[in-house]
């Protein structure tokens, strides 16, 4: 079917929650991310598969490859416990962190398909690279339900731009 039809009409909804909790005075860190996106059908055709939301970064979850599903909404929870493994003192230098991990998350076509039952899990661990406040990438080691998955990126799921027009996917700087 053709995606440029007028009957094609949806709005589509992102909110998104991050919050970083600096622990005990060691340079440890909690990060916590939510978010839930979902599209509200308004025409008379379906909504074209390449509009729906799909699992991919930074509304991932790890354990499964970048773009499983693909649906009418996708929510999901990130939590990190982040604690340097390396760290240079000096203005501008090079550090890795070492981050445990865990997503839980689910996608659905109906928002009364949200249930705890419906959930999809993974945890883990990794190393995060970064020089001064630039984040380098990491290097991740994943399990959930379908097994495992070994990682390597230079996006992050945490820290997107606010001020971006299109869903907030722009990288901006660890702090």
């Amino acid at each position: 079917a053709a995606t440029n039809t007028n009957d094609v009409s949806f709005t589509s909804y992102r909110f998104e929650l991050q919050r970083f909790v600096p622990l005990w005075f060691t340079g440890r860190s909690l990060a916590l991310r939510g978010y839930l996106n979902f599209i509200d059908d308004t025409g008379s055709a379906p909504i074209p598969f390449q509009r729906m939301f799909i699992n991919e970064i930074p509304d991932m979850f790890r354990a499964f490859d970048s773009g499983r599903w693909r649906d009418l909404g996708i929510t999901g929870v990130d939590i990190e416990y982040r604690f340097p493994l390396i760290a240079d003192k000096k203005r501008g230098g090079f550090g890795i962190d070492t981050v445990l991990l865990t997503d839980i998350g689910q996608v659905f076509s109906e928002r009364s398909e949200l249930q705890i039952d419906n959930l999809t899990y993974s945890y883990g661990f990794g190393f995060r690279a970064f020089m001064s406040h630039l984040y380098i990438g990491n290097m991740e080691f994943v399990w959930g339900d379908e097994g495992f998955q070994f990682r390597l990126s230079t996006k992050q799921l945490f820290q997107y731009s606010r001020d971006v027009l299109f869903q907030g996917r722009e990288e901006t700087l660890i702090h």
